[in-house]
């Protein structure tokens, strides 16, 4: 191999990758891509495998093409016809000689398909049985690889390879699919044809590039241009380039190949060495796999500077009350790339910089700055004729300051349950403030200790307490430094409570009774705890579960009456003390209390009876609608004997009938109810003749 082939091989060796991730799929395959220009159709493909590129290097391949629609109707049947009667490969070697001679990419091609040797930077002399194995495996890829690659930088050399075709024969009222087919023995090795459905229709411009773009530095152009957005329709770009904007001419001599896979993710850039303060033009065209110029992008102009590549250096200063001389130091053979210098200050050494004195002579090395503040950060900056500006390092300039901060206001906080105590103040207005420390104490009147083990810059602190010491309060007080470390005064002493996390002891229950018909009547000590604000009531009757809230009194509160009772019904009763933070001792133990029915009950009304003496019997009837009524009693006399119990009924009946009676007697009656918690009603009485 010539070392110029070596060359041109080494140069490609980065791009390999791409084909060589398209041999690693499952099948051998062949895909297929197609162009359609003005009156003829161009067909490139390509296997994915090394394996079947090598034998279809030998078997070669056959193109047919099926008219499937002519002047948009579909054809049933479809017309087939094979374009090439012997089929497509590359040939003999000695067919590529006079190509090879004229055409490096022909020569690249020819050297991968028939050469005896294709090993680009690796070693062949190993000796290890495996090793050649796996070299050889390695040659067959890059063969492989390279092929592919220049076929698809050059129609011409593709077509050559039996990898690419002109179909002329082609009208533009018809769609065509071609299919390329192996002509490999499918038992040797099987591989999937491919195809493309087109026609003279689907003709359409190449589109111009887009994004370009031009930096321009020292003595170099760095251009750029969306390469991804046209993946599909370049592989490879003309750089041109013209002093005139009017006469371009090519940069590389070779088109620029752009890595395929890096195209899809975006820009492509390509470096271009020019001498400074010459206005350069620049536009780029796209060539295609089928090897068409695609028309020239936008041009753009520009030229390359000398950039300030010297910063200057301050040096030293020397304060004077409120005003400073500021020294540094610039080659003085280098005013020649300058305009001038400027002064720029800034409160802190990271904070924005304005520029506080312009127009410095080139000529000077230093500059007094009348208007010193308390801390002053400055540099010193070189302007470059072209723009360019190089920065010093800062230096801190402060005057005497023995003026301390004004004491920090606005000072408040609060503790949690878990004892986290959060503090805040309004910030310093001063410039030169350095930050805060806060102390704290026990008592106001004992002496506060240091609690923050470095000056704080915000205006905010955490602290932590115990909340299981005895004192409920804490206090803390804070003051201001300067840079100068001037403390100020202290703040006013801030007082914090600590949240009760004690609930209240119980109160106890003195008396639980019934006071009148509709009335129960509680009483009881209060809680033990000083804190207390409320105590709290819950009821609940014998039926029913859930106790219910049915009083909330002021600490003052010892008893309470409660009028929504019925008699019969059992109530239990419990108290909870609350404070003032709102925790509740535990419920006091409940107590219950059956509401009686007191004094006798309503006596029966519409007490009557009717003799009857033809069927001999007197009917007694009554009305009352007392509740728990278990049953009736009814007592019998004969005049002015004394009252009997005669009979008893249950609580639903309201009448009966006596048949034990004599004629002409006078007989007295006497009913009262009998309740279920054991009272009576009044008696009723009426006396009847029989």
């Amino acid at each position: 191999m010539n070392i110029k082939l070596y060359l041109i091989l080494i140069s490609f060796l980065t791009i390999t990758t791409i084909c060589q991730a398209q041999s690693s799929v499952s099948k051998s395959e062949i895909k297929v891509i197609s162009r359609v220009q003005k009156g003829r159709i161009l067909l490139r493909w390509a296997p994915n495998k090394p394996a079947a590129w090598k034998l279809l290097n030998t078997y070669g391949y056959t193109i047919s093409r099926t008219t499937v629609s002519r002047d948009g109707k579909t054809l049933i049947d479809g017309e087939t016809k094979v374009l090439n009667p012997l089929p497509l490969s590359p040939g003999k070697k000695e067919e590529w000689e006079e190509m090879a001679k004229a055409n490096d990419n022909a020569a690249i091609v020819a050297q991968a398909i028939f050469g005896d040797t294709f090993m680009v930077a690796h070693n062949t002399s190993s000796t290890n049985p495996f090793e050649r194995i796996v070299k050889k495996s390695e040659e067959l890829k890059q063969r492989f690889s390279f092929s592919l690659l220049i076929a698809d930088q050059d129609f011409e050399v593709a077509q050559k390879a039996g990898l690419g075709f002109v179909d002329t024969d082609v009208k533009v009222n018809e769609k065509y699919l071609y299919q390329v087919k192996p002509n490999v023995p499918s038992d040797l090795h099987a591989i999937v044809y491919g195809g493309v459905f087109t026609g003279l229709t689907e003709y359409e411009e190449l589109p111009k590039p887009v994004d370009f773009t031009a930096s321009f530095k020292d003595k170099e152009v760095i251009l750029s241009w969306n390469s991804g957005i046209l993946h599909d329709y370049y592989n490879k770009y003309k750089i041109e380039k013209s002093t005139d904007g009017i006469h371009f001419s090519s940069i590389t001599e070779k088109p620029y190949t752009v890595n395929k896979k890096r195209s899809r993710e975006g820009s492509t850039m390509f470096t271009d060495s020019i001498s400074n303060l010459t206005t350069f033009y620049y536009r780029i065209k796209g060539l295609s796999s089928f090897g068409e110029l695609g028309p020239p992008s936008k041009i753009i102009k520009g030229q390359a500077k000398p950039f300030l590549t010297i910063n200057p250096t301050l040096t030293t200063q020397k304060i004077n009350d409120k005003s400073v001389l500021i020294n540094w130091e610039f080659p003085v053979d280098k005013n020649k790339m300058i305009v001038g210098f400027k002064l720029q200050r800034s409160d802190t050494k990271t904070g924005s910089y304005t520029t506080v004195v312009d127009n410095i002579s080139k000529d000077k090395r230093s500059i007094t700055y009348d208007n010193l503040d308390v801390s002053n950060y400055f540099k010193i900056i070189a302007i470059g004729k072209y723009g360019k500006e190089r920065a010093s390092f800062s230096m801190l300039v402060q005057p005497d300051d023995e003026e301390p901060p004004v004491p920090p206001t606005g000072f408040s906080g609060v503790i949690d349950t878990l004892g986290v105590v959060r503090l805040s103040w309004l910030q310093n207005r001063e410039k030169d403030l350095l930050g805060y420390r806060v102390y704290t104490a026990n008592n106001p009147n004992h002496e506060f200790s240091l609690i923050t083990p470095h000056t704080l810059i915000e205006n905010e602190f955490t602290d932590t307490i115990s909340m299981a010491n005895s004192n409920r309060k804490v206090y803390y007080k804070i003051n201001a430094l300067d840079q100068r470390a001037n403390p100020s005064g202290f703040s006013e002493i801030l007082e914090l409570v600590k949240p009760d996390l004690i609930p209240p002891g119980q109160p106890v229950i003195k008396k639980a009774h019934q006071t009148a018909n509709n009335t129960l009547e509680l009483s009881w000590t209060p809680s033990p705890s000083a804190d207390v604000e409320n105590y709290l009531i819950y009821r609940k009757e014998d039926d029913i579960k859930e106790w219910e809230l049915i009083f909330s009194g002021s600490k003052e509160e010892r008893g309470f009456i409660d009028t929504d009772i019925k008699v019969e019904k059992l109530y239990s009763y419990t108290i909870i003390a609350k404070d003032k933070t709102g925790l509740e001792s535990p419920p006091v133990a409940p107590v219950s209390v059956v509401a009686r029915y007191i004094g006798a009950r309503p006596e029966i009304k519409s007490f009557n009876a009717i003799a009857n003496i033809e069927e001999h019997f007197v009917q007694l009837n009554w009305r009352y609608n007392e509740d728990n009524i278990t049953q009736f009693e009814i007592y019998k006399a004969k005049e002015e004997e004394p009252l009997q119990l005669y009979k008893t009924v249950f609580a639903d009946v309201r009448t009966t009938r006596d048949t034990d009676l004599s004629i002409n007697t006078n007989y007295k009656y006497v009913i009262r109810a009998v309740f279920k918690d054991g009272g009576l009603s009044k008696k009723t009485e009426l006396t009847i003749k029989y």
